[in-house]
């Protein structure tokens, strides 16, 4: 049977339609083969000539993480070896022996991996000695706890740790100071010892702390509050103008001091003045005072600390607290020193009983006197420290110029310690009675002619 000729343009059209899927197939075919040799063959082949070109550019780490990336693409894993076998190398240029090492171990016996990692331990040794000797013991030090007993290590080892000890407490000090702790920061720097500027820190540290203290008495003296201000003022005396000023105010202050509501039993007190610092070119000191016993309108004092230092009598002899020359002294050549007219006229007479010693009874005390500044009892003594804690004295600068042996451990108030003589005779009338370097009583064997300090006492009137 014959087709017609309408059907003619339909198969054509069929044809054609057929022709466009063959050709589409036959597209799609080349572009999957395309992009089948672009993945397969020429982008490993670009990614391996760049890891090559990293690893001849000494961008070793780069070169190998690109390499592994490859994952066996021709020989990607000798060149993820050699670059990181190269980097070993560059490694140990540098100084950074413990990656180094690292490397090189997982590397087995890749060139001579094996011989650089019998080296190590040595190069590690040698540094770790350049570092100590330039101050870098931390560095040294984990360098020397790698080395596994080369040389002198433990030696080494010990001498880094001691001095890392140092460091830790040189810079703990030094924050102490920073965040304004200067009494810590000192003492801190102090315990150190002779190591770096701890010596220059103890002194900067004491200067910044009497500055803080001085610049709030002055702010409390500028707000009318003498007596505080005053008081914090004389301990700073040659920081700055402490002492001037202290001595601007010392009337004023005693004005105020003086007064029942501002004496207290146990409290302190500055009245009079004598030589303390052994700097007579600034001129005496205030003296401190504990109040034993406040009694109404008076007050029994004793000085602070130790003022001078002399024998109880003149002579080795027999002699008594009537007889004997510290008494003299004290109501003469000292009362005249120490107190102006209008203090003096303050300072009570003062029935001075001849106590007797409660371990020598047998022994004669002489006779009771009329005193102005006299010397405790040890029956005083005894009663009026409780507890004997208290009775321990320190020395000033001027009372061991003049001879004062002092304790080499014992402190009070950053003064050493120092044996104070009693009014009371001991176990014969050629001795005396006197409070050792830690607050006890000698009852029995202090001769008369032997060198004490001289602890002060005196009744002073208060009020106006």
């Amino acid at each position: 049977m014959k087709q017609t000729d309408a059907s003619k343009p339909e198969k054509r059209e069929k044809r054609k339609g057929i022709g466009w899927i063959v050709l589409a197939v036959l597209l799609l075919a080349a572009a999957v083969g395309g992009y089948y040799a672009y993945n397969r063959y020429y982008l490993p082949e670009k990614h391996y000539a760049e890891a090559l070109e990293l690893m001849n550019a000494g961008q070793y780490p780069e070169a190998a993480e690109a390499f592994e990336a490859m994952d066996g693409y021709k020989d990607s894993a000798t060149g993820l070896t050699e670059s990181r076998y190269r980097y070993a190398l560059q490694l140990m240029e540098e100084k950074r022996y413990s990656e180094a090492r690292e490397i090189f171990t997982g590397l087995g016996g890749y060139q001579n991996s094996a011989d650089w990692l019998e080296k190590i331990p040595v190069f590690q040794y040698n540094e770790a000695v350049a570092l100590m000797e330039a101050g870098d013991y931390r560095g040294a030090y984990q360098l020397f706890s790698e080395t596994e007993g080369i040389g002198s290590t433990p030696e080494h080892i010990e001498t880094c740790l001691a001095e890392i000890t140092l460091e830790d407490a040189y810079e703990a000090a030094l924050s102490l100071k920073n965040n304004g702790r200067y009494e810590e920061a000192a003492e801190a720097f102090r315990a150190i010892g002779d190591y770096r500027d701890c010596a220059e820190q103890v002194e900067a540290c004491i200067y910044a702390g009497k500055d803080v203290i001085y610049e709030h008495a002055l702010s409390l003296l500028s707000s009318g509050n003498v007596v505080e201000g005053f008081e914090l003022l004389v301990p700073l005396k040659g920081h700055r103008d402490s002492g001037e000023t202290a001595d601007r105010y010392f009337e004023q202050y005693q004005q105020e001091k003086l007064t029942d509501a501002n004496v207290e039993d146990n409290g302190y007190l500055y009245f009079g003045s004598y030589e303390q610092d052994n700097d007579p070119d600034n001129g005496p000191e205030p003296i401190k005072w504990l109040v034993l016993k406040k009694d109404g309108n008076d007050a029994l004092l004793i000085s602070q600390y130790g003022l001078d230092c002399m024998p109880y009598h003149s002579a080795w002899k027999k002699t008594s607290w009537k007889d004997c020359s510290v008494r003299k002294w004290l109501n003469g050549a000292f009362l005249k020193a120490a107190f102006s007219t209008a203090e003096q006229e303050r300072i009570l007479k003062e029935t001075v009983s001849a106590h007797t010693n409660p371990r020598a009874g047998f022994v004669k005390q002489g006779q009771d006197t009329k005193d102005r500044v006299f010397l405790l009892s040890v029956k005083e003594a005894e009663s009026q420290f409780t507890p004997y804690t208290r009775r321990p004295c320190g020395a000033t600068a001027y009372a061991i110029a003049q001879g004062l042996q002092t304790s080499d451990t014992n402190m009070v108030d950053d003064k050493p310690t120092c044996w104070w003589m009693l009014r009371t005779l001991a176990y014969s009338r050629e001795t005396v009675t006197n409070v050792d370097l830690f607050g006890n009583i000698d009852y029995r064997y202090g001769s008369v002619a032997a060198k004490y300090a001289v602890r002060p006492s005196i009744r002073i009137r208060l009020g106006s």
